[in-house]
Protein backbone atom coordinates (compact mmCIF):
# COMPACT_ATOMS: atom_id res chain seq x y z
CA UNK A 1 0.00 0.00 0.00
CA UNK A 2 1.48 3.53 -1.27
CA UNK A 3 0.04 5.88 1.49
CA UNK A 4 0.42 9.67 0.45
CA UNK A 5 0.10 12.43 3.25
CA UNK A 6 -0.07 15.97 3.06
CA UNK A 7 -1.93 18.78 5.44
CA UNK A 8 -5.17 19.32 4.95
CA UNK A 9 -5.10 21.44 1.54
CA UNK A 10 -1.67 20.37 0.79
CA UNK A 11 -2.35 18.75 -2.71
CA UNK A 12 -2.08 14.84 -1.68
CA UNK A 13 -4.16 13.76 -3.63
CA UNK A 14 -2.84 15.37 -6.74
CA UNK A 15 0.31 13.96 -5.91
CA UNK A 16 -1.40 10.28 -5.63
CA UNK A 17 -3.12 10.98 -8.99
CA UNK A 18 0.11 11.58 -10.74
CA UNK A 19 1.58 8.13 -9.25
CA UNK A 20 -1.57 6.29 -9.88
CA UNK A 21 -1.54 7.04 -13.64
CA UNK A 22 1.60 4.53 -14.39
CA UNK A 23 1.37 1.70 -15.22
CA UNK A 24 4.09 0.20 -13.16
CA UNK A 25 2.08 0.07 -10.24
CA UNK A 26 -0.60 -1.99 -11.56
CA UNK A 27 -3.32 -0.25 -9.63
CA UNK A 28 -7.39 -0.06 -10.67
CA UNK A 29 -10.48 0.97 -9.24
CA UNK A 30 -12.58 -1.20 -7.23
CA UNK A 31 -16.37 -0.42 -7.62
CA UNK A 32 -18.40 -1.25 -4.97
CA UNK A 33 -22.42 -1.26 -6.23
CA UNK A 34 -23.95 -2.18 -3.10
CA UNK A 35 -24.37 -0.49 0.51
CA UNK A 36 -23.25 -0.81 3.89
CA UNK A 37 -26.79 -2.50 4.64
CA UNK A 38 -26.71 -4.82 1.45
CA UNK A 39 -23.39 -6.12 1.96
CA UNK A 40 -24.10 -6.75 5.99
CA UNK A 41 -26.89 -9.47 4.64
CA UNK A 42 -24.78 -10.81 2.60
CA UNK A 43 -21.90 -11.44 4.34
CA UNK A 44 -20.19 -14.12 5.86
CA UNK A 45 -18.81 -14.96 8.72
CA UNK A 46 -15.67 -14.42 7.45
CA UNK A 47 -15.62 -11.57 5.42
CA UNK A 48 -13.55 -8.50 5.87
CA UNK A 49 -15.48 -4.95 6.65
CA UNK A 50 -17.00 -3.54 3.11
CA UNK A 51 -13.91 -1.05 2.83
CA UNK A 52 -11.19 -3.95 3.14
CA UNK A 53 -12.82 -6.60 0.12
CA UNK A 54 -10.32 -5.51 -2.38
CA UNK A 55 -7.56 -7.53 0.01
CA UNK A 56 -9.54 -10.80 -0.03
CA UNK A 57 -7.27 -13.93 -1.33
CA UNK A 58 -9.61 -16.54 -1.03
CA UNK A 59 -11.04 -17.55 -4.49
CA UNK A 60 -13.78 -18.85 -2.91
CA UNK A 61 -15.46 -15.56 -1.41
CA UNK A 62 -14.14 -13.34 -4.39
CA UNK A 63 -16.61 -15.73 -6.25
CA UNK A 64 -19.45 -15.10 -3.71
CA UNK A 65 -18.43 -11.02 -3.44
CA UNK A 66 -18.89 -11.57 -8.01
CA UNK A 67 -22.39 -11.95 -7.74
CA UNK A 68 -23.38 -9.01 -5.32
CA UNK A 69 -21.37 -6.99 -8.24
CA UNK A 70 -18.14 -5.96 -6.78
CA UNK A 71 -16.14 -5.38 -10.23
CA UNK A 72 -12.68 -4.34 -11.19
CA UNK A 73 -12.16 -1.21 -13.27
CA UNK A 74 -8.73 -1.74 -15.51
CA UNK A 75 -8.12 1.43 -17.37
CA UNK A 76 -6.35 0.70 -20.58
CA UNK A 77 -4.66 4.19 -19.97
CA UNK A 78 -4.45 5.84 -16.48
CA UNK A 79 -4.41 9.04 -17.63
CA UNK A 80 -7.29 9.03 -19.62
CA UNK A 81 -9.26 7.71 -17.13
CA UNK A 82 -8.35 10.46 -14.55
CA UNK A 83 -9.38 13.01 -17.36
CA UNK A 84 -12.83 11.60 -18.03
CA UNK A 85 -13.41 10.64 -14.30
CA UNK A 86 -11.96 12.80 -11.75
CA UNK A 87 -10.48 16.55 -13.29
CA UNK A 88 -13.40 17.29 -15.41
CA UNK A 89 -14.56 20.49 -15.85
CA UNK A 90 -17.58 20.46 -13.80
CA UNK A 91 -15.36 20.47 -10.88
CA UNK A 92 -15.22 23.07 -8.59
CA UNK A 93 -15.10 24.89 -4.96
CA UNK A 94 -18.41 22.67 -3.87
CA UNK A 95 -17.98 19.75 -5.29
CA UNK A 96 -13.65 19.02 -4.76
CA UNK A 97 -14.03 17.26 -1.38
CA UNK A 98 -16.84 15.00 -2.71
CA UNK A 99 -15.26 14.37 -5.78
CA UNK A 100 -11.65 13.54 -4.13
CA UNK A 101 -13.80 10.94 -1.89
CA UNK A 102 -15.84 9.64 -4.35
CA UNK A 103 -12.70 7.79 -6.05
CA UNK A 104 -10.47 7.72 -2.91
CA UNK A 105 -11.45 4.85 -1.50
CA UNK A 106 -11.72 2.89 -4.86
CA UNK A 107 -7.80 2.56 -6.18
CA UNK A 108 -6.08 -0.29 -4.97
CA UNK A 109 -3.07 -0.21 -3.47
CA UNK A 110 -3.35 3.15 -3.03
CA UNK A 111 -3.76 5.62 0.23
CA UNK A 112 -4.38 9.31 1.28
CA UNK A 113 -3.25 10.22 5.01
CA UNK A 114 -2.98 13.51 6.68
CA UNK A 115 -0.17 13.08 9.30
CA UNK A 116 3.33 12.73 9.10
CA UNK A 117 3.99 9.06 10.17
CA UNK A 118 7.31 7.84 9.35
CA UNK A 119 6.28 4.99 7.97
CA UNK A 120 3.70 6.15 4.61
CA UNK A 121 5.34 5.97 1.36
CA UNK A 122 4.99 9.58 0.36
CA UNK A 123 5.31 13.03 2.47
CA UNK A 124 3.95 16.28 1.13
CA UNK A 125 5.03 19.44 2.74
CA UNK A 126 3.23 22.88 1.41
CA UNK A 127 3.92 26.42 2.85
CA UNK A 128 0.73 26.96 5.33
CA UNK A 129 -0.53 30.07 3.52
CA UNK A 130 -0.79 27.98 0.43
CA UNK A 131 -2.47 25.28 2.15
CA UNK A 132 -5.13 27.74 3.92
CA UNK A 133 -5.94 29.52 0.73
CA UNK A 134 -6.47 26.14 -0.99
CA UNK A 135 -8.36 24.33 1.33
CA UNK A 136 -10.40 27.65 2.50
CA UNK A 137 -12.39 27.61 -0.63
CA UNK A 138 -13.25 24.08 -0.38
CA UNK A 139 -13.51 23.73 3.42
CA UNK A 140 -14.73 26.77 4.90
CA UNK A 141 -14.79 25.87 8.37
CA UNK A 142 -11.21 24.71 7.98
CA UNK A 143 -12.30 21.27 9.66
CA UNK A 144 -13.58 23.16 12.61
CA UNK A 145 -10.27 23.89 13.96
CA UNK A 146 -9.85 27.33 13.27
CA UNK A 147 -7.41 29.52 11.64
CA UNK A 148 -4.37 29.32 13.93
CA UNK A 149 -4.49 25.30 14.53
CA UNK A 150 -4.47 25.32 10.80
CA UNK A 151 -1.78 26.76 10.81
CA UNK A 152 -0.01 24.82 13.61
CA UNK A 153 -0.87 22.24 11.89
CA UNK A 154 0.94 22.85 8.99
CA UNK A 155 4.02 23.94 10.35
CA UNK A 156 4.27 20.61 12.47
CA UNK A 157 3.63 18.49 9.72
CA UNK A 158 6.46 20.34 7.56
CA UNK A 159 8.77 19.48 10.60
CA UNK A 160 7.63 15.70 11.04
CA UNK A 161 8.01 15.29 7.37
CA UNK A 162 11.34 16.27 7.07
CA UNK A 163 12.89 13.21 9.37
CA UNK A 164 11.13 10.51 7.49
CA UNK A 165 13.67 8.27 5.39
CA UNK A 166 11.06 7.93 2.70
CA UNK A 167 10.05 10.21 -0.12
CA UNK A 168 9.49 13.67 1.10
CA UNK A 169 8.17 16.51 -1.49
CA UNK A 170 7.11 20.29 -1.67
CA UNK A 171 3.68 20.05 -3.15
CA UNK A 172 4.26 24.44 -2.53
CA UNK A 173 5.48 23.98 -5.99
CA UNK A 174 2.49 21.92 -7.70
CA UNK A 175 0.26 25.25 -8.23
CA UNK A 176 1.47 26.47 -11.40
CA UNK A 177 0.33 25.80 -15.10
CA UNK A 178 3.56 23.62 -15.77
CA UNK A 179 4.25 20.36 -13.72
CA UNK A 180 7.51 21.17 -11.91
CA UNK A 181 10.03 19.12 -14.11
CA UNK A 182 12.23 18.60 -10.68
CA UNK A 183 9.48 17.36 -8.83
CA UNK A 184 7.86 14.74 -11.64
CA UNK A 185 11.67 13.62 -11.76
CA UNK A 186 11.73 13.05 -7.65
CA UNK A 187 8.63 10.74 -8.06
CA UNK A 188 10.16 8.99 -11.12
CA UNK A 189 13.53 8.02 -9.35
CA UNK A 190 12.04 7.65 -6.02
CA UNK A 191 9.31 4.51 -7.58
CA UNK A 192 11.79 3.64 -10.43
CA UNK A 193 9.23 4.68 -12.91
CA UNK A 194 9.12 5.72 -16.66
CA UNK A 195 9.08 8.95 -17.49
CA UNK A 196 5.68 9.96 -18.61
CA UNK A 197 5.61 13.56 -18.30
CA UNK A 198 3.59 14.75 -21.49
CA UNK A 199 0.73 12.58 -19.52
CA UNK A 200 1.62 13.85 -16.42
CA UNK A 201 1.10 17.45 -17.59
CA UNK A 202 -1.95 16.76 -19.34
CA UNK A 203 -3.18 15.54 -16.04
CA UNK A 204 -1.83 18.77 -14.05
CA UNK A 205 -3.16 21.27 -16.43
CA UNK A 206 -6.82 19.72 -15.94
CA UNK A 207 -5.96 19.83 -12.39
CA UNK A 208 -4.67 23.68 -12.10
CA UNK A 209 -7.66 24.60 -14.20
CA UNK A 210 -9.91 22.96 -11.74
CA UNK A 211 -7.87 24.87 -9.03
CA UNK A 212 -8.82 27.97 -10.70
CA UNK A 213 -12.06 27.67 -11.71
CA UNK A 214 -12.58 26.53 -7.97
CA UNK A 215 -11.41 29.65 -6.70
CA UNK A 216 -12.77 31.95 -9.19
CA UNK A 217 -16.45 30.44 -8.54
CA UNK A 218 -15.76 30.48 -4.55
CA UNK A 219 -14.98 34.11 -4.81
CA UNK A 220 -18.30 34.85 -7.32
CA UNK A 221 -20.58 33.03 -5.16
CA UNK A 222 -18.92 35.00 -1.87
CA UNK A 223 -19.58 38.32 -3.67
CA UNK A 224 -22.94 37.27 -4.73
CA UNK A 225 -23.88 36.34 -1.05
CA UNK A 226 -22.68 39.10 1.09
CA UNK A 227 -22.09 41.78 -1.10
CA UNK A 228 -24.46 44.31 -0.10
Amino acid sequence: MIVVSAPWGGFANHTMWLLWMHPEFKSYVTKKHFTQEEYDVVKGYDWPDLKDVSKIDDPNIKADLEQYHVIEIIPENHAQYILDNVYTEDRTWHNWLQREWQHRELLVNFSIGHTAKMEYEVLCTIDPDMAYRNYLKVNSSLNNVGMELFEDQIKKFNQLSHKSTNLVLDNTVLLKPELDQSYYKQLLDYFKLADRYQEAQTIHSAWYRAQMRSAKDFLQEVKRIYDY
